[in-house]
């Protein structure tokens, strides 16, 4: 039997998470498939901000490490990271903090894993230009959820950690 978890949005059984993560992983994969099968894919959302270009990213950010040894290393590596990311979520998560941010960096990263194993790369499309000249490394939905979910549990862990331990004591 699965056990409930409790988090900000009330307790809902680990299976209905598995069942949300497993929803995360198939969008993602749904945004790569069309981004690399429609024909002219190519193009400018918003000009000069926003664009659609279709790579495979061999290796990780930037491009860093694309050389065929190191893939297999950063798919172990993922592996790996995965892993420690479930231990964590049975093990050592508090009851008070939300599980939300673990599942989606957890399927976000199977979702890249996948593309590793099946594609010899991640799927990346999105292409975001901040300042004319300069755009983030092009990524894919489920490297902005990673993104948005660590940022997440960063200022969980700097600002509701002091918040919720004296909040349990005047309780």
């Amino acid at each position: 039997m699965y056990r409930p978890i409790k988090n900000f949005l009330g307790t809902l059984d680990l299976c209905w998470w598995v069942c949300f993560g497993i929803v995360i992983f198939t969008i993602d994969q749904a945004t790569k498939y069309f981004a690399f099968n429609i024909n002219e894919f190519q193009y400018s959302m918003i000009p000069g901000f926003f664009d659609f270009m279709p790579v495979i990213n061999h290796g990780i950010a930037f491009g860093i490490f694309s050389e065929y040894f190191l893939t297999k290393a950063i798919c172990f590596f993922t592996v790996l990271f995965l892993i420690g990311l479930l231990w964590v979520i049975k093990f050592k998560r508090k009851i008070y903090k939300s599980i939300l941010p673990e599942i989606l960096i957890l399927s976000a990263s199977l979702s890249n894993l996948f593309d590793r194993i099946f594609y010899g790369g991640v799927l990346d499309f999105i292409n975001i230009k901040v300042i004319s000249g300069y755009s983030f490394p092009i990524g894919n939905l489920a490297d902005i959820l990673i993104v948005c979910s660590v940022t997440w549990l960063i200022i969980d862990l700097m600002f509701l950690e002091k918040y919720n331990a004296r909040k349990m004591l005047y309780e």
